[in-house]
């Protein structure tokens, strides 16, 4: 597809004035009586032998001021060398209405330009887009093609917006970790985008050290408000801090600042049945925060870090009613301990353990 080119035009259909550089590309043809030529043709009938070129389908909504519009000039030429005829220039057009006065921005671009911009347009008025051509026949007589159908499209400036309440569920947090049990993520998204545009999809990421992954959902039909939950399978590998990313797209492409949250994810049988620890592995001398080790049943307040060669390394103590325990990788002496695997077990509890592992 060749370079978008910017179309001037005014309020009242008026003739386009012959350019002199070749970037204003305000002009049907080269040719110093351009302008009476245009007059002659644009006060002629269309004639019928000249198909009517096709614009390519617009969106309901168009993101920002500009929009460009686009068209396949192959059928054109391919009709025109057919007849005998030269294919000169495109007039491309927009209308639309405000404050009771309907408002026309026009232009003529070359005939090997396939595409062309209007710029600074209304938001959220509906704006309607048509394309003729115009020929030369053998005999010298210029010919107009037919108008072309109406694409309509609204220019909607403002992106969604991902309200707080946006957010992984059953997320469990100690300090400053935060897990959810089982690789099932329930996503709640609420967004809502501005009176000229509608939510069409929903976006989830992760970013983990064996990659990112996205995936998109559709919003079907796309709304002015969603409120829906999610359920995403995690790609991330279990045990490993990942960072997931949630944000909403509206029909005219334009995304919403994301939801971002760093989790990791714990299997369902260690999240009910066992200890769960973490940072797992821990390194005692970077760490701003200890390691948390939460329990999954209540009325228990003591535990053992024991080496393993089996040697008691610490008690833990808690109150029963507090989740979790903390443990900063020091023994019952206060000093660091060595490089390892370590074991955290509750007391009265075999069944009740974790392994931690020690890395200075």
């Amino acid at each position: 597809m060749t370079n978008r080119i910017l179309v001037i035009g005014c309020a009242l259909l008026c003739l386009a004035q012959p350019a002199h550089t070749q970037e204003k590309r305000l002009r049907a043809w080269k040719g110093g009586g351009a302008v009476q030529l245009e007059r002659a043709i644009l006060l002629q009938a269309p004639d019928p032998t000249l198909a009517a070129p096709v614009l390519e389908a617009e969106p309901e909504y168009t993101w920002g001021r500009a929009n460009t519009l686009h068209w396949d000039i192959t059928p054109v030429l391919t009709n025109c060398t057919a007849l005998g005829h030269a294919l000169l220039a495109f007039e491309i057009e927009a209308r639309y209405l405000l404050s009771g006065e309907v408002v026309t921005l026009w232009g003529f671009v070359d005939a090997a330009v396939d595409s062309a911009t209007f710029a600074n347009l209304p938001e959220g008025l509906a704006i309607d887009y048509r394309l003729r051509y115009f020929a030369q026949n053998g005999s010298g007589e210029y010919l107009m093609s037919y108008w072309s159908e109406i694409e309509t499209s609204i220019q909607d400036l403002k992106p969604p917006v991902l309200h707080a309440l946006s957010g992984v569920q059953a997320v469990q947090q100690i300090g400053l970790q935060r897990w959810i049990v089982g690789e099932l993520a329930r996503i709640r998204v609420v967004a809502s985008d501005s009176t000229f545009g509608k939510v069409m999809q929903v976006s989830v990421e992760e970013v983990s050290e064996t990659g990112t992954r996205l995936v998109r959902h559709d919003i079907i039909p796309p709304r002015l408000h969603v409120d829906t939950t999610l359920q995403h399978v995690l790609y991330a590998p279990m045990k490993t801090p990942f960072q997931l990313r949630v944000w909403a797209t509206d029909v005219a492409l334009q995304e919403s600042d994301p939801s971002v949250e760093s989790l990791v994810w714990w299997p369902e049988d260690e999240g009910t049945g066992r200890l769960i620890c973490f940072p797992n592995p821990y390194s005692p001398q970077g760490a701003t925060e200890p390691v948390k080790i939460k329990v999954g049943v209540p009325n228990v307040s003591k535990a053992r870090i024991f080496d393993p060669f089996g040697n008691l390394v610490i008690t833990l103590r808690k109150q029963k009613e507090q989740p979790f325990f903390s443990w900063d990788g020091r023994n019952g002496q206060g000093d660091l301990v060595a490089n390892g695997g370590y074991i955290c077990v509750v007391d009265g509890k075999t069944d009740l353990y974790c392994k931690i592992a020690v890395i200075r």
